[in-house]
């Protein structure tokens, strides 16, 4: 992606005929390169870059089907990849190889995730406080308790001495592809024709965190529902908050700019089959694999130590899904 001081639009950029960053691995050495690409700077590969509370667990589990894919079509048995919530700073995503990476993340409505943020990791992760009253919102938010990346800016630039529009442009032109929590399959199946992708490589099964519960290792924990009280409200239309998150909504109005230019490059007509293809194919994937897959939680909230979502949720069936359709 050629860098342009100008640019005020992300260009997402074409991996098609890059060469993927896939090798020979087998077992314990397979699951040593996963263990550790999720907790190590890395290079190389699809490295996606997650905001919390953006919807990111789905695309992550995307992704991972995705480099099976890439590994497939290599004729290899792993390509690299890394999925984590860490800042670009601390994982060195400016010291990346661009000619065997491909770095892209994921951008949500910046109010509609910190609300969300406040009901899973203010009121489910931190037990102390479980009463969302508006004084309690606004000191999550603006004092940051547990350490979470309050803004996109903060954890996806390159360079901790860029602010405001140096940050945005910078971000925009350091990143190979931004999606949208609002427009998922869209993101998704733009992803996928940039990657050169099939559909079958982009399924993923759906986590149950989304059905209230949410869990951490040897833990469950019901998510209560999040709501906007008319305090709160008064907090987020605040000119202090809306300070706070003026960039976020710069990069994210622009993010939904380049998503519609790239769709309108690639054809609207073809993105839009495709995305009702990818619809159709994960119902069938949530009616098929659903059943037959154990998740972290269960209904009544226990914990499943031996659970089929170590990489991503159901990857057998998903493997299965895939090899039914490819007959």
């Amino acid at each position: 992606m050629i860098m342009d001081p100008h640019s005020t639009t992300l260009k997402p950029r074409s991996w098609r005929h890059m060469p993927a960053p896939c090798v020979d691995h087998g077992g314990k050495e397979a699951r040593f390169a996963y263990d550790w690409q999720r907790t190590h700077p890395s290079g190389e590969g699809l490295i996606f870059a997650r905001p919390t509370k953006t919807g990111s667990t789905s695309f992550s589990f995307a992704m991972i089907n995705a480099a099976k894919g890439l590994a497939r079509r290599s004729s290899k048995d792993y390509c690299r990849f890394q999925t984590v919530h860490d800042n670009a700073i601390q994982m060195k995503y400016s010291e990346r190889n661009r000619e065997t990476s491909y770095l892209f993340s994921l951008l949500r409505d910046p109010n509609k995730r910190s609300v969300s943020q406040f009901f899973y990791n203010g009121l489910t992760l931190d037990r102390k406080n479980e009463n969302p009253t508006a004084e309690y919102f606004e000191q999550f938010l603006l004092h940051n308790p547990i350490d979470l990346h309050v803004t996109y800016v903060e954890q996806l630039r390159f360079y901790p001495q860029l602010e405001g529009e140096d940050a945005v442009q910078h971000i925009l032109q350091d990143y190979d592809f931004i999606g949208i929590t609002e427009r998922m399959d869209e993101s998704m199946v733009v992803w996928s024709m940039l990657l050169d992708l099939e559909l079958e490589d982009i399924l993923y099964l759906k986590s149950n965190e989304g059905g209230g519960m949410a869990s951490i290792p040897g833990q469950c924990f019901e998510v209560p529902k999040s709501f906007v009280s008319n305090e709160m409200q008064s907090f987020l239309d605040s000119q202090q908050w809306k300070t706070i998150v003026k960039w976020d909504y710069v990069l994210y109005d622009r993010a939904n700019q380049s998503l519609d230019a790239t769709i309108d490059k690639l054809g609207r007509l073809a993105v839009e089959k495709r995305v009702s293809r990818f619809k159709a194919l994960q119902r069938q994937v949530e009616k098929t694999c659903r059943p037959v897959t154990k998740f972290p939680c269960s209904v009544d909230g226990v914990y499943e130590e031996n659970h089929d979502c170590l990489e991503a949720c159901g990857m057998p069936c998903l493997d299965t899904f895939r090899g039914s359709i490819d007959g």
